[in-house]
């Protein structure tokens, strides 16, 4: 089972061209952080 732990968006133009951000989910005991765009 993958459980989300949180989300940190990241505004569209900082360090970026569309925007976007972070989704960090656990794993089997693990830490996972995703870039979504």
């Amino acid at each position: 089972m993958e459980a989300v732990l949180g989300f940190a968006g990241i505004p569209e133009g900082v360090d970026s061209e569309d925007g976007g951000g972070l989704l960090f989910t656990t794993k089997d005991g693990e830490l996972h952080a995703r870039t979504l765009t």
